[in-house]
């Protein structure tokens, strides 16, 4: 049996989106020191923590930031330079897949600057192929995300693992993909859903993105 083509989502899949809200709400913090704030990264980590949807406007309101100023804010940290690395299971395991010249390719949900700072600063330029929300002006569960995807890399079937079924599996699945879910550990953003329609229902569910060596 021929290898499948692997295509990967981008958060909290082969890295901790976790890890970039954390980034982002330390970018804002350094910038916002020039508005007099004294809180560090901890406030607004707080405040994330918390549940507020958007701590950064919090802190700019208290500090009577103007609505300019605060939009150039959230631009300038959504294009800023992330700190994250890859989980480690996914670091070893597309490893071995380039060890062994095979490529992989990424489908994701978001803004096209956003998502491509992630994508450079966890070393994935080499993908096959990469699809982003924003950029095709269509979202998973979309189907047409996948089928772009399956357009540039291509191969006789595709495999692709995710962490969100609720959007993740449903076009794949449509597409007679082999689909892979990988297991919330406790530190995604979304909590796991108990309940999920055929349609949304993974082929298989891992719990570290190593286990894909069966289908190599």
């Amino acid at each position: 049996m021929k290898r499948p083509g692997f295509v990967f989502d981008l958060d909290d899949t082969l890295y901790k989106e976790r890890d970039y809200v954390r980034s982002c709400l330390a970018f804002a913090a350094a910038r916002l020191a020039g508005f007099g704030y004294d809180g560090g990264v901890a406030q607004l980590v707080r405040l994330h923590e918390r549940g507020e949807q958007d701590p950064v406007g919090v802190i700019c309101a208290s500090l009577g930031v103007g609505d300019m100023e605060k939009r150039r804010l959230v631009e300038a940290m959504r294009a800023h330079e992330p700190e994250i690395a890859l989980s480690p299971d996914a670091a070893a395991f597309l490893d071995d897949l380039r060890a062994r010249q095979l490529t992989f390719s990424i489908v994701t949900n978001g803004r096209g600057v956003t998502q491509r700072r992630k994508i450079a600063a966890l070393g994935l330029q080499d993908a096959a192929a990469i699809v982003i929300s924003e950029e095709l002006g269509a979202a998973k569960p979309d189907i047409r995300c996948f089928e772009a995807v399956a357009q540039m890399h291509g191969a006789d079937r595709h495999l692709y693992v995710a962490d969100n079924p609720e959007i993740d599996f449903i076009g794949p699945n449509r597409l007679g993909w082999l689909t892979v879910m990988l297991r919330n550990d406790g530190r995604n953003v979304r909590a796991g859903q108990e309940a999920l329609s055929a349609a949304q229902r993974p082929s298989r569910t891992i719990d570290r993105l190593t286990e894909l060596a069966d289908y190599l």
